[in-house]
C-alpha cells in the first residue's frame, strides 16, 4: 500500500539531494538497508537491482529497465549507457542509506532513476521498495523513446512455482513461498504489458529485433515475470517521470488490505487520465 511515508518520499529524497546530504557512491556496486530489508543493485551491468532480501531470505532474480531509439532495432539495457552522478542517502537518518538517486546518460537523452526501500519490523516479512524514473529529452529533436522494465521475481528464494498476473494493465501480482507481492504503476499507465515465464520476456529483450509485449494478463505458474513498456514522443525538453510502487506482505492474512492499497491506486491513476 502507498502510506504516508511512500507519498513523502519523493519529495523527501529530493529535499535531501538539494541539500547536499548525499554519499557519492565509489563503485557501480550499491547496496539500501532499512530496519527488515536491503537491496543491491548492480548500476554496471544488466543484473541491475538483482536482491531484495526480506527478513534474511532472497526475494528478487532481477529487476532491470531497456530502452529503445526508434520503431526498430533492438532494445539495450541502461547500464550501456554512460553512467554519471550515483548517490545513496539516508532519508530516515538512521544510520543506514536507503535512498539511491542515479543517472544514465545517452545520445540527446537523460534516465534518472530514484529508489528508496521502506523496511519492515524484525519478522513481519513485509517491505516496500518505491520508485520514480525521470527521462528526458536533451537535444534538439523529437525522440520517438520506449522504455521496458523487466522483473523477475522468486518469492521465498524459490520462483519455480509462482503465479503472476496483471491487473488492469499497470498492476502486477505475484503469489509464491506464502508471500503476496504487488507492483503498482502509480503514473503513467504501460502503453503495454505482459506477464509470462521469466526466460521468455528476458530473451524477447535481449533480442536483435524490436519488442513489442503482447497484453498478456496471466495469470501465468512456474518461474514467472512480468515487463511494463512505455512508448512516448519526446518533444526536445520534454521528460516522461513514471512513478511505481512495489510491496511485499506474507500472504493470505493481508492479502486484502494489500489489494484495497492498489485498487485505490489504480482509481487515482484512472482520475489522472481523465
Amino acid at each position: 500500500m502507498l502510506s504516508g511515508t511512500g507519498r513523502r518520499w519523493t519529495v523527501t529524497l529530493a529535499a535531501v539531494i538539494a541539500a547536499g546530504l548525499l554519499a557519492q557512491t565509489a563503485a557501480a556496486s550499491v547496496m539500501l538497508t532499512d530496519q527488515n530489508a536491503t537491496a543491491v543493485f548492480d548500476l554496471g551491468s544488466p543484473a541491475g537491482l538483482n536482491s531484495w532480501t526480506i527478513d534474511g531470505t532472497e526475494q528478487l532474480k532481477r529487476q532491470w529497465f531497456w530502452y529503445r531509439v526508434g520503431p526498430s532495432g533492438p532494445e539495450q539495457s541502461i547500464d550501456s549507457l554512460t553512467l554519471g552522478a550515483s548517490h545513496t542517502a539516508d532519508t530516515n537518518m538512521d544510520g543506514s542509506d536507503d535512498g539511491l538517486f542515479v543517472t544514465y546518460a545517452g545520445a540527446g537523452f537523460q534516465i534518472d532513476l530514484t529508489f528508496l526501500l521502506v523496511g519492515g519490523s524484525a519478522g513481519s516479512r513485509t517491505s516496500d521498495l518505491f520508485e520514480n524514473i525521470r527521462i528526458t529529452n536533451t537535444g534538439g529533436a523529437t525522440l520517438d523513446f520506449h522504455f521496458f522494465q523487466y522483473v523477475d521475481f522468486d518469492l521465498g528464494d524459490d520462483g519455480s512455482s509462482d503465479s503472476t498476473t496483471i491487473l488492469d494493465g499497470g498492476t502486477a501480482y505475484q503469489t509464491g513461498g506464502g508471500l503476496y507481492l504487488a507492483e503498482t504503476v502509480v503514473g503513467p499507465s504501460p502503453s503495454r504489458y505482459q506477464a509470462d515465464f521469466a526466460d521468455t520476456l528476458l530473451s524477447a529483450l535481449a533480442d536483435a529485433s524490436a519488442s513489442l509485449l503482447s497484453n498478456n494478463a496471466g495469470p501465468v505458474t512456474g518461474d514467472t515475470a512480468w515487463a511494463f513498456q512505455w512508448d512516448k514522443e519526446l518533444k526536445s525538453g520534454e521528460s516522461l517521470i513514471i512513478s511505481k510502487d512495489k510491496n511485499l506482505v506474507p500472504e493470505p492474512v493481508t492479502m486484502a488490505l494489500l489489494g484495497a492499497g492498489a485498487v485505490w491506486l489504480i482509481a487515482l491513476r484512472r482520475r489522472g487520465r481523465g
